[in-house]
């Protein structure tokens, strides 16, 4: 295992902690540079606040981790790829953040 492996094992690992989704769906949630997982995170966190003061309630974690990739991020990235905006070598999660953070 090689140093920016274990970089990336670092970043994806503290993604999980503050985004508790099943380990299975990095795959999917793939970026390029490993740094920005914390940006991804951010998004999702920042979904979890907006969430609660629409609901007017706290809401666990998980739950908040589960209902953003359903209600926040996947159709984001079905909109970007029916757009046509998922640029060449591309993944979706950093067209996702690159729609969220210009």
């Amino acid at each position: 295992m090689t140093n920016s492996d274990l970089q990336r094992k670092h970043h994806e690992r503290a993604f999980l902690e503050r985004v508790p989704l099943p380990a299975d769906h990095l795959s999917w949630l793939r970026l390029a540079d490993a740094t920005r997982y914390g940006s991804l995170a951010d998004r999702a966190e920042a979904f979890g606040f907006r969430l609660m003061q629409r609901e007017r309630r706290v809401i666990h974690r998980d739950e908040v981790a589960q209902r953003w990739l359903v209600e926040d991020y996947r159709p984001t990235v079905e909109q970007l790829r029916g757009a046509r905006l998922i640029r060449r070598h591309e993944s979706d999660s950093e067209a996702y953040l690159r729609l969220a953070m210009p």
